[in-house]
């Protein structure tokens, strides 16, 4: 993986390494893929590397929300982006803006980067939400451009990165904005979890996260440590909490994350989340604030355990 990434880098290949190696991986697709897209979500940049470099294919990045009709930005096939820092550039029948967001203190007038809301215009754009007058007055202007809640980075070469959301955004005691789909995105790359909702709010410093674990990996723990309790059983263990802790609290200090944005406590869940047991929406969302509601006790319970 080493070699290859450094010939990806120079615009080169290996074609040994792809015989006796690679060429696995990009069989099991079929053989025939030229490029793989993301989208939905924020993609790590170790999960873009390991792919770009396995399955020999670009990986494209895109950007997009439901109220623009999917896709807003793509990446181009021959910009080979193997650390995932862009979603590309806007197609050619929308307009995009960065709108500043003073509070968080992103101005178009950053240097050497210009920062803010991402507003976009066009006609792939929606005209509003169905039978919703006033929440259609607060996510469009008068002239049409439509409010994503992203905040979004300008590079030279007109392509966007995604680096923060004004939306849902939280204000603890200790005053500094903490972004949880941000660092959900970061914390996913645990190989102990399979799904996970980091928890902020205004009354306490300290985060919290809902972990639903990585079945296999946990189990597989589990075996060679002489540990023999069915799943249910496991999701309640003192040391698979403790092993699911430290595993995030290695990519909290791998990724160089603030020490705000550490997770104090998890609370392990061992049903999968979906759109039917009401954790997810359609869109495969987290649908973070019937959560919140429907968990506000152990919530509280977790704060009361934390050290004063």
């Amino acid at each position: 993986m080493t070699v290859k990434k450094k010939a990806l880098l120079a615009g080169l290949d290996t074609p040994i390494w792809n015989r006796i190696v690679f060429n696995k991986f990009k069989n099991a697709l079929g053989g025939r893929v030229r490029f793989l897209v993301s989208g939905g979500a924020p993609l790590s940049a170790q999960c873009c590397e390991f792919m770009s470099i396995c399955f020999g294919v670009p990986v494209l990045q895109g950007y997009g929300l439901t109220e623009t009709c999917g896709g807003s930005f793509i990446s181009e096939l021959d910009n080979i982006d193997i650390a995932a820092k862009a979603t590309g550039a806007p197609l050619s029948c929308l307009e995009a803006k960065l709108v500043d967001v003073p509070q968080m203190s992103y101005l178009h007038t950053d240097l050497p980067n210009p920062r803010g809301e991402i507003y976009l215009r066009g006609p792939s754009i929606s005209v509003g939400y169905y039978k919703n007058p006033a929440k259609t007055l607060e996510e469009w202007t008068e002239d049409g451009w439509f409010k994503t809640g992203d905040i979004g980075l300008l590079h030279p070469n007109n392509t966007f990165s995604i680096i923060d959301r004004k939306k849902n955004l939280v204000k603890p005691p200790h005053g500094e904005y903490i972004a949880p789909e941000r660092l959900e995105a970061i914390f996913r790359n645990c190989p102990y979890v399979g799904n996970i909702m980091v928890y902020a709010c205004s009354s306490y410093n300290e985060l919290i996260a809902f972990v639903y674990p990585n079945r296999r990996a946990v189990e597989d723990w589990a075996s060679s440590h002489g540990i023999k309790d069915d799943w249910q059983q496991l999701c309640s263990n003192p040391k698979v909490e403790k092993l699911v802790r430290d595993g995030l609290d290695a990519i909290w200090s791998s990724a160089k994350l603030k020490s705000i944005e550490r997770v104090a406590a998890v609370k392990i869940f061992p049903d999968e989340w979906t759109p039917e047991n009401g954790w997810l929406t359609a869109a495969m969302k987290l649908r973070r604030n019937e959560i919140h509601k429907s968990y506000a006790k152990e919530i509280e319970e977790i704060y009361s355990k934390l050290p004063k």
